[in-house]
């Protein structure tokens, strides 16, 4: 009877040991800013929260769940936040971490989709410097002021973490030239740090160029290509702020009616820093 019920006993304690538990895989982000907002989503549905440190960001999951029906339970209220969690069946301390580790892949893949298509899109504004190249044989021309304040509007979509484009609307006009334009842009990010972010881009459109202080000249309308290079720093999940520098070449041509000469400009250089919100 004795040995009966020690048999008994050890089996009981033996339970928690063997028994199967479940955890859900709740999301991945590449950035520490992004997990309070995270725990504040899973407090309102009672979801205790854990994360696990991996090679691109953090992994976000569960507490341990000792029945499927619980873990499917609240794999139902996490659904409501984060569409790609997922269940994670445990029944060792290896397979637990072949199950995360495999888990934490598709996670990857299926999140930043996610969160690619939730904060894809974005709009900016830049104040800065510019200057306007050029070159004329007309003494009165040549004293013509060719540098001062830009600004710039911008809209664009990122295609994922490295790559994006937009449609910008720059003003580098000066006290005796108006100076729009108007281009595309492609460009590719590399993060340095979690939040500091360093890009390169191509720049491709039109520009419009008139003097406003000699009436005897005729407007310029060309085409423009340039590059670009600036550093950004990401301020949240959604708010950036960001300084560049644009080299524009444009080939405007001025005519100078009353004197039968004309004013060449063919190079902007702009600097300027600004701000970037995505949504």
């Amino acid at each position: 009877m004795k040995l009966l019920k020690l048999l008994l006993l050890i089996s009981l304690l033996s339970l928690p040991v063997f028994a199967a538990t479940s955890q859900l895989i709740i999301t991945k982000t590449s950035k520490k800013s992004a997990l309070k907002s995270i725990k504040s989503k899973l407090d309102s549905l009672k979801i205790k929260m854990f994360v696990q440190k991996s090679s691109s960001g953090y992994v976000v999951y569960s507490g341990k769940y000792n029945s499927t029906s619980s873990a499917n339970l609240a794999l139902k209220r996490a659904k409501r936040y984060f569409p790609s969690a997922r269940v994670v069946k445990q029944q060792s301390k290896d397979e637990n971490t072949k199950n995360i580790k495999s888990q934490e892949k598709e996670t990857t893949s299926t999140q930043s989709t996610a969160d690619r298509d939730k904060n894809s899109m974005f709009i900016a504004a830049g104040f800065g410097l510019s200057s306007i190249n050029g070159s004329t044989d007309d003494q009165t021309a040549s004293q013509y002021v060719n540098s001062g304040m830009s600004f710039a509007l911008e809209a664009g979509y990122y295609f994922n973490d490295n790559i994006f484009s937009s449609l910008s609307y720059l003003d580098t006009s000066t006290t005796d030239i108006a100076m729009s334009n108007a281009y595309g842009s492609l460009n590719y990010k590399l993060y340095a740090t979690e939040d500091l972010g360093l890009y390169a881009g191509l720049l491709g459109g039109v520009s419009s160029l008139k003097l406003t202080q000699y009436e005897a000249s005729e407007p310029s309308i060309s085409m423009l290509l340039g590059v670009q290079a600036g550093i950004s720093y990401d301020i949240g999940d959604n708010f950036s702020i960001y300084s560049a520098y644009q080299a524009i070449y444009i080939n405007q041509l001025i005519e100078l009616t009353d004197t039968s000469s004309s004013i060449s400009f063919n190079l902007i250089h702009n600097m300027q820093v600004g701000f970037q919100l995505r949504f």
